[in-house]
Parts: structure tokens; sequence; C-alpha cells
């Protein structure tokens, strides 16, 4: 009896398992390369403007959403971890691990102007 319910219990979670590994839809669209040194963190949508703000070392790279060009580089962002865009009010929000403190960020010059 007890090896039979052990049996039965495999087999139902094996049927669990298969059914949690069916597919979502979710597929590689494309690769973009980013050409500098350091790794990369996080990365965030401006849907207004069309730009991928990229978290990437010491700055933050600006990349087209739509294509993958560079649109430009927002420089002395130190460690830079998180990013936050406000499209309504045309400003963006760093959080910089290197410094301890963030920056503010103005989305149609790409450029930073401050601790936040």
């Amino acid at each position: 009896m007890k090896k039979k319910f052990i049996t039965m219990a495999l087999l139902i979670a094996t049927g669990l398992s298969v059914n949690a590994q069916k597919k979502t839809g979710i597929h590689l669209l494309a690769i973009h390369t980013i050409g500098s040194s350091g790794g990369w963190d996080y990365l965030t949508v401006d849907q207004k403007n069309n730009n991928l703000f990229v978290s990437h070392g010491t700055q933050v790279n600006v990349l087209n959403k739509n294509n993958g060009d560079s649109v430009g580089v927002i420089h002395n962002t130190q460690g830079v971890h998180g990013i936050a865009v406000v499209s309504a009010l045309g400003k963006g929000y760093t959080t910089n691990g290197g410094t301890g403190y963030g920056l503010r960020m103005l989305l149609d010059f790409l450029m930073n102007y401050g601790k936040s």
C-alpha cells in the first residue's frame, strides 16, 4: 500500500512538473551590444521618448528601444544601479551605490544635473 502511494505521488509530481514547463510566449527579440567596460545592472524604458536606459558601471547608456542604436551616454554616475523615469516632468533619477546618493537627469538633454 505504501509503495503504491509513493508511486502515485511521484507520477502526480511528474505531471505537475511537466505542466509547469509550458511555453509562455516570451521570446528573444533582439540582442544589442554596448561597447564599454563594466557590467550592467537594471534596464528602464522611457516609452514617451522610445529610449532604453541601461545602468552600466559608471554611466547610463541610452539606446533607441526600437533598433538598439546609441542615443547617448549620461556620465559620472559612479556605481549606478536603478533608474527611474518621470516622462511627464522630463526628468529621471538614478541610485548610485558607488557614491551613496542618487542623481537627477534631464531626459531631453540626457545629462545629470545634481544630487537627488
